[in-house]
């Protein structure tokens, strides 16, 4: 039979971090070995995390109705739960926690406290599949939309399908939103009725999308009701790397499509959010300017890395080169060969002529320095 594992670290005479692993618990058994489980009693759980010096709490494979933290730990800044059974987890006493990671669970949660956790600035969840998490604060006259964590940086959510919040996800200044590359994305994009009441100040989110397989850019409808402000793709499979979803966004000032490496377009549909002003894409396997970069009324600065051939000669003549004429900066990284990188960064200006350049093969220009567009073709 496997005990139950406890370790900890210590500072000093205290234990600042402690690692619970594989308990059972009942209010009706304590230590034993000759059985198929190992149990001990909730009270003596609970002194184990009475520990005031405490800093980390980790812990996995445990199982209990309620998780409720002690108020002898003041000092908790961490607190990771893997693989729990529980049912309710009480926030109440860890009014100090920075950091909670939840992962593994497959069961529906319900979060709870009776007033905001001011200091809470990251949450990661991982691998819950299939789950609803209640988050709620248990205060009477105060409605559901009150803001349970109004300093939240991050919200993380790692391979988690069909992830479900009720009513409410917690409000972040930054969404990452991750899952990997050998798995369909269609499903990792949590579903909730509204976002928690907004922190003070008000502003816009930033969210990041990373490895997602096919398909994802087509069914993440649960996007349409995020606020952002500044959106990043990064290593999605699909050709058109955007998920439609986002089309009716009024507020997005800054996009990144990186590392997309079988994009071979732009949505037209892009053209329709005329609040964008920033815009990087490692093109790829780009061919051509989309129409709809002339529809970007606001875009001021656009940067194309990772070009074909046939993209570069398109921005030289023709239609291309008369969609980037009124833009302020433009950015070209031009990948020739792949063992042959040609790195050439053109800013549209008004100041300073180009300089007289010699056939080679890397062209180096002074860091800062801009050249009018119109001297280099």
């Amino acid at each position: 039979m496997q005990l139950p594992v406890l370790s900890f670290r210590r500072s000093g005479s205290n234990i600042v971090e402690l690692h619970i692993d594989d308990l059972h618990i009942a209010d009706d058994y304590v230590w034993y070995g000759n059985g198929e489980v190992v149990r001990l009693k909730y009270n003596t759980f609970l002194r184990l995390m009475s520990l005031t010096n405490l800093v980390k709490l980790e812990i996995c494979r445990v199982r209990t109705e309620h998780l409720q933290l002690m108020p002898s730990l003041t000092n908790l800044v961490k607190l990771e739960l893997c693989d729990v059974h529980i049912k309710h987890l009480h926030l109440d006493q860890a009014q100090s926690l920075e950091e909670l990671h939840i992962s593994r669970i497959d069961w529906s949660v319900r979060i709870s406290c009776t007033g905001p956790l001011k200091k809470l600035k990251r949450i990661v969840m991982s691998e819950l599949n299939n789950v609803e998490l209640q988050i709620s604060m248990e205060v009477e006259g105060l409605g559901s939309d009150e803001n349970l964590f109004p300093s939240l940086e991050d919200l993380e959510l790692c391979c988690c399908s069909y992830l479900r919040f009720e009513p409410s996800i917690p409000r972040s200044a930054r969404y990452i939103l991750s899952g990997r590359e050998v798995r369909p994305g269609q499903h990792l994009c949590p579903s909730f009725h509204r976002i928690m009441g907004p922190s003070i100040p008000t502003s816009l989110s930033k969210m990041e999308i990373r490895l997602f397989s096919r398909g994802f850019s087509s069914s993440w409808d649960g996007l349409r009701q995020f606020e952002i402000g500044e959106l990043t793709i990064d290593g999605c499979s699909d050709e058109v790397p955007l998920p439609e979803s986002i089309r009716g966004w009024t507020s997005l000032q800054k996009l990144q499509i990186l590392n997309c490496e079988s994009i071979t377009m732009l949505p037209r549909w892009l053209g329709e959010i005329t609040s964008l002003r920033e815009l990087k894409v490692d093109a790829y396997n780009i061919v051509a300017i989309p129409a709809c970069i002339q529809q970007l009324t606001s875009l001021q600065s656009l940067t194309l890395s990772k070009c074909g051939t046939l993209l570069v000669q398109g921005c030289k003549s023709g239609k291309d080169k008369e969609k980037l004429e009124r833009l302020r900066d433009l950015g070209v990284d031009v990948r020739i060969e792949p063992k042959n990188m040609v790195k050439l960064r053109i800013i549209h200006s008004e100041t300073s002529p180009l300089p007289s350049l010699e056939s080679t093969n890397a062209w180096t220009f002074e860091s800062g320095k801009r050249f009018p567009i119109s001297s280099l073709f």
